[in-house]
């Protein structure tokens, strides 16, 4: 017996160190998919394999299994950093695959982790990438994906397949639809970076502890446990970092869904004040189609009052210069767009204006069409509805 306990000892021993040896260079191919269901069982055939028999030529006793838990994250979109409905429903199918492909593995979602010591963890993101024709069987979404030890972060598996883009929904999830700013250039290069094959340090650990934190506290705001999630969000900010955009735009959801207004205003105007100084401040009006007034469909219409309010006074008390920049999404003409983009911008820098009317001599409005799309699909749809966003951006003051 106690040769037997010895013996599982050594083989789980020998076999996490042998997963650690081999991080950096187990790295899949590409492969094409038409359907999300088939990425699912692709990557979780992939895994299990992977980790099935660790050691070449070495047979593991019978239901050893991974000795830590595999944490699933959501897929975002690498150019916006939004966690996807496709994103998250891909997720949901990889836990039922991995389940029963690694029967005697733990597998669950991010959120759920809890405060774990130690798990695998399984980062992936998704890139749209546009075809040659205008036929959506041409285009693709990329889903580049990789498998980190926690907390040490070093890479164990990464690869990557393409799911044919008619079948993706690209849909920002409740989380990110509700949000009145977007994250994309504080939480790309982090999330990509989880994804990728690239060697675990201080930063990559770190951005594995914020996942952690940041997956939790979404969860709850996307199951509708908002006082739940207004806790996890200021937990974020206490113990963190005081002035994370992510974390202080959850704040503010989730009080603003509980009804405490006053609360959620002053928590936005914190947002606004922060994404100013950072040079980060990209708001979501969204406008109706083919027009430059405000889309009153819209469920964030009804906080456009107090968002233009807020942004009024943090661009005064900034005693900066800016430029409203306009964009729109790829469709119709490049005219076209210029000249409706520039003129949400103007629209906007009136309502700021107004608020704020000593703004006047140190706003100023521009369009740039879809010249600086991030998705650049032109589906005019809630998937490419960051390609219509308006930007503030610092600029020198006139002399």
């Amino acid at each position: 017996m106690k040769a037997m306990v010895r013996w599982w000892r050594l083989a789980g021993a020998l076999a996490w160190l042998a997963l650690a040896a081999c991080a950096t260079r187990v790295e899949l191919p590409e492969t094409r998919f038409q359907q999300v269901r088939d990425v699912s069982r692709a990557i979780s055939l992939e895994v299990a394999k992977r980790f099935s028999s660790p050691i070449p030529g070495l047979t593991l006793p019978q239901g050893l299994g991974l000795t830590k838990p595999l944490l699933l994250g959501g897929f975002p979109q690498a150019s916006t950093a939004e966690a996807m409905v496709s994103g998250h429903h891909l997720r949901d199918l990889l836990l039922l695959d991995l389940r029963q492909t690694m029967p005697d593995t733990a597998v669950a979602r991010l959120e759920e982790a809890g405060d774990l010591p130690s798990a695998l963890m399984l980062h992936g993101v998704v890139s749209y990438l546009p075809g040659t024709s205008t036929e959506n069987e041409s285009s693709w979404f990329k889903i580049a994906y990789a498998v980190r030890t926690y907390p040490d972060a070093d890479v164990l598996l990464s690869g990557s397949a393409l799911v044919n883009a008619r079948h993706f929904d690209a849909t920002p999830t409740r989380f990110y639809k509700d949000a009145p700013i977007y994250f994309a250039s504080e939480q790309q290069k982090e999330l990509v970076a989880l994804a990728s094959a690239e060697s675990g340090d201080a930063g990559m650990q770190r951005a594995m502890r914020r996942s952690l934190a940041y997956e939790s506290a979404r969860g709850a705001y996307e199951r509708e446990q908002y006082e739940v999630a207004a806790r996890r969000f200021e937990e974020i900010l206490e113990q963190g970092d005081s002035e994370d955009l992510l974390a202080l735009s959850g704040r503010f959801q989730s009080l603003w869904q509980l009804a405490r207004k006053d609360e959620a205003e002053q928590v936005f105007g914190r947002l606004i004040d922060v994404a100013i100084a950072r040079d980060a401040l990209s708001i979501k009006f969204l406008f109706a189609v083919q027009q430059d007034d405000f889309d009153r469909r819209s469920p964030l219409y009804q906080q456009y009052p107090m968002w233009i309010r807020q942004v009024a006074r943090g661009m005064l008390a900034s005693r900066l210069c800016f430029e409203i920049k306009g964009h729109s999404s790829r469709s119709g003409t490049a005219a076209y767009n210029d000249a409706l983009s520039t003129a949400r911008a103007r629209r906007v820098m009136r309502y700021m204006t107004a608020a704020e009317p000593e703004l006047a001599s140190r706003v100023r409005a521009k369009g740039y069409g879809f010249r600086q799309n991030i998705i650049g699909s032109g589906s005019d749809d809630a998937g490419d509805a960051i390609d219509r966003r308006v930007d503030f951006a610092e600029v020198g003051c006139p002399a």
